[in-house]
């Protein structure tokens, strides 16, 4: 069973996002941005390119196109049978209920967070004493909570953005004036710093990527971060590091109350350690250092990201476009299915494979379905016949199993490539079947079925005749008359019959002229592609390089000794220039040395457009270091 869409894109954005959070993870240790604002700028920036990946990359598109021919196509469903065994498990489709019911179990935990967060306020009571040292910080800071004293918290929480509120335990109104002064301003600058808004949003990201580590693993940097960042601006405000500290110390011995809400809390057991330890010293960047530092970080996030949506790249819809003159011809089970639109010179002969089916076995119905391309290459080969398939239909509709019992290779392919991509209507049992598709080349209509066809209307024509003939006579004629009517009659049909022979001769020739011109043109084209190809051979087929441009040998590989093979795959476009290039095996150091120099290649036009090929560059150095790097050209 292959994987579904919604699966392949949701594994390879988590790679995505793994990939980041380690180099970024790797890029804080090197570089050392441990200053509070760096850090909090810095992982901020790491989760907002992690949640805006999908929406600012490139999904991969593909595209599906019917091209034309004289050629039609066929299909036959034969006789269904019930999947032997137990049916498929359906593993993709628990781990979508999964994947909800965890963001369902993470977003009512948060809104019971809140619903206790309010009722915490609701008991509370209001701070009464409140010292005058504690109301000059609220008007520094131009924020005025409410304060309030809760016995239901065992530390300090923040929480509301236009009217907020800060609930105190109810042991806080023992501390001293100075351990009380420095625990508001830590709570008044979160909510001057709209504090409680981030943490909720972080709390949502969460609840929705609840399955991804690295996501949480970047949330808790950014909750130390702000933290320490507020650690910092306490003491620069009261001056006063040791009652802070022993206010810390004080609250974090007391009485552990467990708060399931999202609101900042002065006190994370996991956090105390590396605040205290950073508050113990001073540690700051100097501006050059900080911008050389930054500069760094965000190139190698940028290039990692490049890194990770290539090699991981998120997939769109295919997009299938129908050539106009593409036609397929579909039966199933005896009946025939919807048509494309587009024109053809005769409508294929249908027949339906006889079915043998029970009341335990499910009738299928197609409700999307990819018409097959007939191969160019058996096209030009004359080859046709019947391709067929035994295929599995899953309980939701899906194709798997494909497997061929009979059929030309170079049939085969295509007919798999349509048919893995059809979809049936969901059904209680997954089902086996066969599919007959038959390649037949569009034959020109010979002169005895043209003289059939207007020998049946003729016929017709006769015995309409006839008919009015017998129903007007009223009375019983004489020989004479009989004898007369039969003469007229046979004279109106001989008229009849001239006249349809000469347009259905007059329609003939001119369809045979216009026959006669179209395949004196491909003779020609077929008499210049061969001359051709007796010249060239393989120039049909594969375009010849006519401008080159050597590699230089990079220095500092030169330099480090690095020689080997560089592995490309490059993409010719109809005007035979160089459209994409991407490096597919060999050394980083010679890789951009070999891009350069086959970017400014130019071929002859290939036959087909776009036309891909695999080039080798060879960097090898000499006892003198003066070769020059050697590239093979695409194969002939």
């Amino acid at each position: 069973m292959s994987a579904p869409l919604w699966f392949d894109n949701l594994a390879a954005y988590s790679v995505q996002i793994a990939l980041l959070a380690i180099i970024g993870t790797g890029l804080a240790a090197v570089l050392r941005l441990r200053a509070p604002q760096v850090a909090l700028t810095y992982w901020q920036i790491l989760l907002a390119a992690c949640l805006t990946l999908p929406m600012v990359e490139t999904w991969k598109q593909t595209v599906t196109v019917l091209t034309n021919g004289a050629g039609r196509v066929g299909i036959e469903i034969g006789a269904l049978a019930l999947k032997p065994g137990h049916a498929a498990f359906p593993i993709f489709g628990l781990i979508a209920l999964a994947l909800v019911l965890g963001v369902a179990f993470r977003l009512a935990r948060v809104a019971l967070g809140l619903f206790r967060l309010r009722r915490y306020g609701h008991r509370a009571r209001a701070w009464e004493s409140v010292p005058p040292a504690v109301n000059e910080l609220r008007a520094r800071l131009g924020v005025a909570p409410a304060l309030l004293l809760s016995n239901e918290i065992g530390g300090p929480v923040t929480y509301g953005s236009f009217r907020p509120v800060v609930l105190f335990p109810a042991r806080f109104a023992q501390m001293d004036a100075d351990c009380q002064r420095a625990i508001v301003c830590h709570e008044l600058i979160h909510i001057s710093g709209g504090h409680w808004f981030f943490n909720l949003a972080e709390e949502i990201f969460l609840s929705i990527f609840w399955f991804h580590p690295a996501l949480a693993w970047m949330v808790r940097r950014i909750r130390l971060a702000r933290e320490q960042w507020v650690d910092r601006e306490v003491l620069q405000i009261t001056e006063a590091r040791q009652p802070y500290l022993r206010a810390l110390i004080e609250i974090a011995a007391g009485p552990v109350m467990p708060l399931t809400v999202p609101a900042p809390e002065l006190m994370q057991e996991n956090q105390l350690t590396q605040r205290i330890a950073l508050m113990m010293k001073e540690t700051s960047m100097s501006k050059l250092r900080l911008v050389f530092s930054f500069s760094i970080a965000l190139t190698t996030l940028f290039l990692t990201a490049q890194v990770a949506v290539r090699a991981f790249p998120l997939k769109a819809r295919p997009i299938l476009l129908a050539a106009p003159a593409a036609r397929v011809e579909s039966l199933a089970n005896g009946e025939q299915t919807e048509e494309s639109s587009a024109p053809t010179e005769k409508p294929a002969e249908q027949k339906a494979i006889p079915t043998h089916t029970s009341q335990d076995v499910p009738k299928l119905r197609p409700i999307f379905k990819v018409n097959p391309i007939y191969p160019p290459l058996a096209k030009m080969a004359k080859i046709e016949g019947i391709v067929e398939l035994e295929i599995t239909v899953e309980k939701n509709g899906d194709v798997s199993d494909l497997k061929v019992e009979s059929g030309h290779p170079l049939l085969a392919k295509a007919a798999l490539e349509a048919v893995r991509q059809w979809k049936y209507a969901a059904q209680a049992h997954a089902v086996q079947s066969t599919v007959k598709v038959n390649f037949t080349l569009a034959k020109d209509q010979s002169d005895a079925e043209q003289l059939a066809v207007v020998k049946a209307q003729l016929d017709r024509v006769q015995a309409e005749q006839q008919v009015r003939l017998l129903d007007g006579q009223a009375k019983v004629k004489s020989v004479a008359q009989l004898k007369a009517e039969e003469d007229a009659l046979a004279a109106q049909m001989s008229a009849s019959l001239e006249t349809s022979q000469l347009q259905a001769r007059a329609q003939q020739i001119a369809l045979m002229k216009a026959q006669k011109a179209e395949l004196e043109t491909r003779i020609k084209e077929a008499e210049r592609e061969l001359k051709a190809a007796q010249n060239n051979p393989g120039e049909n087929f594969y375009p010849k390089p006519i401008k080159s441009a050597p590699p230089i040998y990079p220095p500092e590989a030169k330099a480090a000794h690095i020689q080997g093979e560089v592995v490309l795959q490059v993409t010719v476009d109809e005007d035979g220039g160089v459209s994409d290039v991407e490096v597919e095996s060999g050394p980083p150091a010679l890789a951009k040395a070999a891009l350069d120099a086959v970017r400014q290649w130019r071929f002859s036009k290939p036959l087909q457009a776009p036309f891909t090929t695999i080039m080798t560059v060879n960097f090898v150095l000499s006892d003198s270091d003066s070769k020059t790097p050697a590239s093979t050209p695409p194969p002939k």
